[in-house]
Parts: C-alpha cells; sequence; structure tokens
C-alpha cells in the first residue's frame, strides 16, 4: 500500500463532504465549523500532492532528458468490492497537475509547499492516512444520514435518530479532525526540525529519489523473496496490491514498529508474523480469515466472519491492519476474543438471538440448516399471540425508489410495513439506531431485506454542484448484506438490480440470501414474507406453509433462479 493512493482518495472525499456541506444552506450556521475545517484539511494536504508530483516530473525528466512529462488528474469513480466502503470521484480540474507550456525542459517545476514531508516514511504516512480516512468516513456517515432524516417518512415501530443527534455527533468528528489536522501539521514541524534542511525536487544528490510518497507495497524489506502479493481497494478507490508474507521466519524490519502494544510478544503479534507477515502493516479481509482460521484451528461461519470485521474495520474501509487487531483484541488469545461475546457462538449460529423477555419459558425452534433443534431460552410460542403480533416488515434500500413502486405497492397490499432507504450510509445508522426491534421481528420471521447492487452516491446536483459529484458505488448490495450479517440478522436478503448480477456471486457464501433481475422473482420473494406473522414456530410460518427452500435459492442467481416451498 503506497501513501500516494491514500491522499489522492482521501482529498477526493474531503472535497465530496465540502460540496455536502455547501448545500445545506438552511442549517450552514450548524456545520459552518466544520465546513471550514474540512477546506482546512484540503489546503493543508493539497500541497503535499503537489510536492509528490514534482517529485515524479524531477525523476521523469532525469531518466528521459529533454521529454515532456503530464500527469492527468484521476477519476476514482469506482467502489470497494471487498468491504463495500465507496468514496467519492475527485475532481479533475482541481487535481490535473501538469507542466506548464511555457516552461522548458531545463527548468522543472518548483513547487515550495509550507511543509516537507520528506523524514516521514510510506509506513508512517499510510499510518496517519488510515486514521485521518476513519474521520472522514464518519463525517460522510453522519451527513448523509442528517441529509436523509429530515425527507425519510417512518412508522412509530421504527423511529429515525433525531437530527440534533446527528449534528452533536458532526461537531464531534470536527473536533477529531480538528486534532488530526494539528498533530498531523505538529510532527511535520517536528520532523523537519529533526531532519534539518531537505533536499529540493531538483537537487542533484535527489535525481533517485521518486517521491516522499513511494509508490509500492508496505514493506520493510523489499528484497524478500517469500511474498505473495494479493489486491485489495482501499477505500472504494483504486485497487492496490498489498504484500502478504506467509509463513517463514520473521524477518527483521529497518524501521521501528509502532504498532505494537508492548514489548512482549503476544499472541496477536506471533499470528501477524506467521500468517501474515512481519514486514505488513496492512492485509485483506480473505487473508486475514484464512489465517485466523488455520491459528485457531476452528471454521467460522458467516455471521462471525462479518463480526469480526466490522469490529476491526468499523467504517468499512477495506484493509485489516496490525494495529487495529492489537487494539481490538489487547491482552488476550485470538481463539479467546473470537469466543468471547462480541462474538458468541462461532461455532453454532444457526440460531436466531432471542430478545428481551421476562418469561422464563423455552421454546423449541427448527435449526433452518440441520435436523438438531436448538433450545433458546425465554421464548415461547405464546408470546406471539394476536396482541403481540408485529407486523412483517420489508426493508429496502434503493437510490431509485421509483423504479420499484410497483414492487411496493404489491407488498403494502399485502400488509407488509415497507421502511425505504436511499443509501448505504442511512441504512448503515438507521440499522444500528433500531436494532431492538429489528431483532424481534428478524426472531419472529418477519424481517427481509431488499437492496439494489450498483448505487448511485454522493450530494444531490443543484444549480453550483453538477451530477459529476456523485460516485457509482458497485458495492452497496454486499455491503448490506455483509452488515446485516455482521449484526447477527438472519433475515432473508434478497439483491434485486440489473446488468450488475454478473457481480453478484457473494450471495453464494451466505444463508439466506439470493440475488435476482426478474421482477416476478422479486414478488414471490415479498410474497414470501406475507405468508405469515406468527414466527419460526416449528419451522413454519404462521399459515402453515413452509419456507424457503434457501439451498436452492441461494445457490444460483439470474432470470433462471428458483424459489420452491417445502
Amino acid at each position: 500500500m503506497d501513501a500516494t493512493s491514500l491522499l489522492l482518495n482521501i482529498l477526493s472525499v474531503a472535497r465530496g463532504i465540502h460540496t455536502w456541506l455547501d448545500q445545506l444552506q438552511a442549517k450552514k450556521d450548524k456545520t459552518r465549523q466544520l465546513h471550514w475545517r474540512v477546506k482546512t484539511l484540503i489546503d493543508t494536504l493539497f500541497p503535499l500532492l503537489e510536492f509528490h508530483h514534482a517529485n515524479i516530473h524531477q525523476v521523469h525528466h532525469s531518466t528521459h532528458s529533454g521529454q515532456g512529462f503530464e500527469r492527468k488528474g484521476q477519476e476514482l469513480r469506482v467502489s470497494n468490492a471487498d468491504s463495500g466502503f465507496s468514496f467519492y470521484g475527485a475532481d479533475s480540474d482541481n487535481l490535473n497537475l501538469k507542466k506548464s507550456p511555457s516552461s522548458s525542459p531545463k527548468s522543472p517545476p518548483q513547487p515550495s509547499p509550507p511543509l516537507s514531508p520528506s523524514n516521514l516514511t510510506n509506513n508512517e504516512l499510510t499510518d496517519l492516512f488510515l486514521e485521518l480516512a476513519q474521520i472522514l468516513s464518519g463525517i460522510r456517515t453522519h451527513l448523509s444520514a442528517y441529509r436523509a432524516s429530515s425527507k425519510l417518512k417512518l412508522t412509530t415501530l421504527m423511529d429515525f435518530v433525531n437530527p440534533a443527534v446527528l449534528i452533536g455527533r458532526l461537531e464531534d468528528d470536527e473536533k477529531r479532525l480538528s486534532r488530526w489536522i494539528e498533530l498531523f501539521t505538529l510532527k511535520l514541524h517536528v520532523m523537519n526540525s529533526i531532519g534539518g534542511s531537505q533536499m529540493s525536487p531538483s537537487s542533484p544528490n535527489n535525481s533517485g529519489r521518486t517521491s516522499w510518497l513511494h509508490c509500492g507495497t508496505t514493506k520493510y524489506d523489499k528484497n524478500s523473496d517469500s511474498d505473495s502479493d494479493s489486491d485489495v481497494t482501499l477505500f472504494g478507490g483504486e485497487r492496490t496490491t498489498i504484500a502478504t508474507g506467509r509463513g517463514g521466519k520473521p524477518r527483521q524490519t529497518s524501521t521501528n514498529s509502532t504498532t505494537k502494544l508492548d514489548s512482549s510478544e503476544s499472541d496477536v503479534d506471533m499470528f501477524w508474523d506467521i500468517c501474515v507477515g512481519q514486514d505488513f502493516l496492512v492485509t485483506s479481509p480473505a487473508e486475514f480469515l484464512t489465517g485466523l482460521r488455520c491459528w485457531i484451528r476452528r471454521d467460522l461461519d458467516e455471521f462471525t466472519c462479518a463480526a469480526l470485521l466490522m469490529a476491526l474495520d468499523p467504517d468499512g474501509l477495506g484493509p485489516i491492519t496490525r494495529k487495529s487487531v492489537l487494539a481490538e483484541v489487547r491482552h488476550l488469545s485470538l481463539k479467546d476474543y473470537v469466543l468471547q461475546s462480541k462474538c458468541p457462538d462461532p461455532i453454532r449460529t444457526s440460531s436466531p438471538i432471542p430478545f428481551d423477555n421476562d418469561s422464563d419459558d423455552t421454546a423449541t425452534l427448527a435449526d433452518d440448516n440441520s435436523d438438531a433443534e436448538t433450545v433458546v431460552e425465554g421464548m415461547d410460542p405464546d408470546d406471539f399471540a394476536e396482541d403481540t403480533i408485529l407486523q412483517p416488515t420489508l426493508v429496502w434500500i434503493d437510490d431509485r425508489m421509483s423504479n420499484n413502486q410497483q414492487e411496493i405497492s404489491y407488498a403494502e397490499s399485502l400488509g407488509i410495513q415497507v421502511i425505504t432507504l436511499p443509501s448505504s450510509s442511512v441504512a448503515r445508522f438507521w440499522i444500528e439506531q433500531n436494532e431492538p426491534s429489528l431483532r424481534k421481528l428478524d426472531s419472529t420471521n418477519n424481517l427481509s431485506f431488499i437492496t439494489d447492487n450498483a448505487r448511485w452516491e454522493g450530494p444531490a446536483p443543484s444549480a453550483s454542484h453538477s451530477p459529476d459529484h456523485l460516485f457509482l458505488n458497485l458495492s452497496a448490495g454486499e455491503s448490506i448484506l455483509r452488515f446485516a450479517r455482521a449484526k447477527r440478522l438472519r433475515c432473508p436478503v434478497l439483491v434485486y438490480c440489473g446488468a450488475s448480477i454478473v457481480v453478484t456471486d457473494y450471495v453464494k457464501l451466505y444463508n439466506r440470501a439470493a440475488s435476482t433481475q426478474s421482477s416476478d422473482v422479486c414478488k414471490r420473494f415479498i410474497e414470501s414474507l406475507g405468508l405469515g406473522c406468527k414466527g419460526r414456530v416449528e419451522g413454519r410460518r404462521g399459515d402453515g406453509r413452509g419456507e424457503l427452500d434457501w439451498t436452492q435459492f441461494a445457490a444460483r442467481r439470474g432470470q433462471g433462479i428458483g424459489i420452491s416451498v417445502k
């Protein structure tokens, strides 16, 4: 992982947030401080990018004497297929760093950034930028939810958070961002004071340096030959190669690692050195889970995997860092951490999670995936009598809900309550706010999700901002599915999409999940929710009909997908 791609994506996100804040004219007094802080961040980081491109220009000029060089702006409009996190595309007009037509080959640009980060290593910068990305992710989530809170029409059962609460969270985000800018600037000052005078990009002794934000994977030992490369998408931006070592004797690093919490080698340190590699700060989620299964010698189901990834990467940035694993696991062993309450029952998670109930009675609930039965304390069939029956609820996430009006009307005609949410950020925030109610609905088999797979997200077009600020989130469906499973919701999830169905094979990794293009299949999915309200008592719906055969449903996708009833 190189700091250049992180910085470029961070600048893109900051510009997108700045655009959103520009549009909040009615609430400008409440968000003015955050608006100014984001502008300060852009002004602080952009000269560093110019300094990097000037170094690249100098190296290119030295290698190809007399030849011109032009670096075109990049459009970051791709999504994170692994984690579901996407960032806004950068405005090419402001990120194009071109050689001036009047400049001669012998007179390359001479940028003069206020601070030179030459003494900071790529690993140090990556660590700093990852922390900043988490802050910006929180701002984006809260800002998206704030903009939607005044537009969503929800029932009393499913209330959205008060806008005043969201304003408070945005104020907290502004304080975190302010502290980061101060610490980053201070660190640059200190490092420059220690390092003394820095070589300029045009210095003769600097011709061999590519850039302070040098490209390449996050390694300490570049001569290592026991490494394998894997791809991971960072921040929903460009796909970056991350070197992931496997096995072998731990290699000594040439710099002091800042990820260890103490001098003793913990279980996490041993796991990371052997399964990932001592030389690497980050790894992909798939690499981490594969190593974890081998380390604890246990299989992990979809609920536990999703919960682990959400705990280690709560903002959905993509990579798993050594620092985040150490901070989360702390003094425990990895096996104990997995078996703890944060990831309860990692081996057997097929039974629904009970909701709060004062009854001491028990009910026998049929497992969907085996013939065994699981006894869950505190739930009784009598708890779902008519006076406590919950209305079947369909949560629908789509940025263009008008395209689904026919299906929504059909669901409402069956007595199903339909909750519509416009974006992944709003959906995640809303699920967290209504988790207790959703657990009750899930436990009684009265909850289903429908989501699109590719979704346009970003600030709404206006007179001063064109639709170019929107970005295409190509992993919106997977992010919602993974988030629901991380919250241990077992409800059916249907990815209802169009041409992007060709990239929905991820549904095969989850139980009770499928994707389709067919409106008829979508309606049959809705009908399955409207069959009854009594719940998953004796493994059947309230009217006595059996549940969907999800083994067949989740194994296929597309027009020919089948739904059968046992």
